[in-house]
């Protein structure tokens, strides 16, 4: 039994919350790893150390950036986007925010790619110093 998507914005705003979760979580397990390198009774001595610290601090940063973009979307409504205007002004004023909403997902997007690789760099650097 297949279920229908009859409201393209709920399933926008759902996709977006779940990003966001996954987002957090990932947050959370870069927070963790830069906590234990540094409460590691040795501290930041090593090149592979200082280099997943500036890593997962990079990654950091770009995740709060992701997540503050991925709050503002979800609270947009795509059925809304030309209110408090009317006619050809309303059509202009939905056009341009969104083309807002597109870039900002596409700035998700790549960003999101950019955490990915900088992650994998970070898990390489964490197994060659095990």
């Amino acid at each position: 039994m297949s279920r229908r998507i009859t409201d393209a914005d709920r399933y926008a705003s759902m996709k977006t919350y779940i990003e966001g979760l996954v987002d957090t979580s990932l947050f959370t397990s870069n927070v963790a790893q830069l906590v234990a390198i540094t409460r590691s009774e040795g501290g930041v001595d090593t090149g592979h150390e200082i280099a997943r610290v500036v890593l997962l601090s990079i990654c950091i940063v770009i995740e709060a950036i992701v997540m503050i973009m991925l709050v503002y979307q979800y609270s947009q409504n795509i059925n809304d986007l030309g209110e408090g205007a009317e006619g050809e002004e309303a059509d202009e004023k939905k056009a341009e925010r969104e083309e807002c909403l597109k870039n900002i997902n596409t700035a998700c997007t790549v960003m999101c790619a950019l955490l990915v690789l900088l992650n994998i760099v970070i898990v390489a650097l964490s197994e060659n110093q095990a």
